[in-house]
């Protein structure tokens, strides 16, 4: 005879961030997945940030393959699945992708689709710490790939490079909170020099904004360094006192129907966002 098994605890027991995705029905679409309570992603200790969405990314804990000052620092246990494993950063610490490949080089190019999405908390209120970025330097800069930061006014906002200072677009109806755990996500479409399309989610709440002022993208940064910490305001690393719980990025605009369901798929892990 076999006996019977409720499936039910099975399905709340799988809380990494690659099966929360799964089970929203958008592992097809995922190109990144960091998440430092997976120990397949991060095993509690070393300088390696495994990707494990299957395609092979990597970060480094700083800028060294072995321990320095820019550091983040784990918290939590290996293998912990829960809000209690997470980075957290002291104002001098920056995470950084060890290649960029196609994908990644394409971000900030014609063409480009994606949502980026963080699980993150302490944002330093008027702070403008930079969640994603493919080449360092001021948010005016010419140079500045593809970032994702909160704005003084404490909207999220998000910039491509451009050769006229950048095409900045801001969101108008979500705020990003000082404190506490949210999920946020910037989509993006760059289908034209006069054609950009940006979503904006933030914990439940989604906003799309199309940009028609004519922009000259830049390509210069390509290569440059994908990190998790350039500041948009020409500082080099994450503010002090953020908190970085999972790291995710996916091939494609995702609509507001799908962060809906990643949202209610991820509140298994963290029930306040």
């Amino acid at each position: 005879m076999i006996p019977f098994v409720n499936p039910q605890p099975l399905y709340l027991l799988r809380r990494k961030v690659v099966d929360l995705v799964r089970d929203a029905g958008l592992i097809s679409s995922l190109q990144m997945c960091f998440d430092p309570g997976d120990r397949f992603s991060y095993p509690g200790s070393g300088q390696t940030f495994f990707d494990v969405s299957g395609n092979g990314y990597q970060m480094t804990l700083g800028t060294l393959a072995t321990p320095s000052t820019d550091d983040p620092t784990f918290n939590g246990r290996a293998d912990g699945q829960s809000s209690g494993e997470f980075f957290s950063f002291d104002g001098g610490d920056i995470l950084q992708l060890t290649a960029n490949d196609t994908f990644v080089q394409s971000l900030h190019k014609l063409g480009a689709s994606f949502t980026f999405l963080v699980i993150a908390a302490g944002f330093t209120a008027g702070s403008e710490g930079v969640l994603l970025n493919t080449k360092g330097g001021a948010r005016n800069s010419v140079q500045v790939g593809t970032n994702i930061y909160k704005t003084t006014a404490n909207f999220l906002a998000s910039i491509v490079g451009g050769v006229s200072g950048g095409a900045l677009e801001v969101g108008t109806v979500q705020t990003v909170a000082a404190t506490g755990t949210q999920m946020l996500a910037v989509g993006r479409q760059l289908i034209s020099t006069t054609n950009r399309v940006t979503d904006f989610y933030i914990n439940g709440v989604w906003e799309s904004k199309v940009d028609t002022a004519s922009a000259t993208l830049s390509t210069s940064g390509a290569t440059a360094a994908m990190t998790y910490g350039v500041a948009g305001d020409g500082g080099s690393k994450v503010p002090a006192g953020h908190a970085l719980s999972a790291l995710t990025m996916f091939n494609r605009r995702l609509t507001q129907a799908e962060l809906d369901a990643l949202r209610t798929s991820f509140k298994r892990r963290w029930p306040s966002i």
